[in-house]
């Protein structure tokens, strides 16, 4: 696994992720050009550190949320809403809800606990998701 990437707010997202110590992939390596990262906070409890990364490109947003757990997560995500839908994507199940114009990726791995948030079209939340394994040239 190498990350590659064009977007320097998606690097600095990934190196702040890195100097965590996770090196499972779960930082896209690509957004839809124009956004441009505005805030990328880290937040620790006793039990779980969190990041949180907002881009934005003009009236539209990409928010990343990830938890990284003490223990091994054990989540579950709601599927009961009728337009909620899963994909499995490098052997990792996503729960993809889509509200209004936007779309809500959720999943879980190991210790990690990783939401993508955005308004956009269907396609661009897959490709988005499939970035974070490799880099797709667009």
């Amino acid at each position: 696994y190498v990350f590659e990437t064009d977007n320097p707010g998606l690097q600095q997202v990934y190196d702040t992720v890195t100097a965590m110590g996770i090196t499972d992939p779960v930082v896209p390596m690509w957004l839809p050009d124009g956004y441009e990262l505005l805030q990328c906070e880290v937040t620790e409890t006793p039990s779980k550190s969190f990041v949180y990364a907002r881009f934005e490109n003009e009236n539209k947003f990409v928010v990343l949320d990830l938890a990284i757990c003490d223990t091994e997560s054990s989540r579950q995500y709601s599927k009961g809403e009728e337009n909620a839908r899963t994909r499995e994507i490098a052997g990792v199940v996503y729960n993809i809800l889509h509200n209004n114009d936007g779309w809500t990726a959720a999943w879980a791995k190991d210790r990690i606990e990783c939401a993508i948030a955005i308004d956009c079209q269907e396609e661009t939340i897959y490709k988005i998701l499939k970035s974070i394994y490799t880099k797709e040239d667009d």
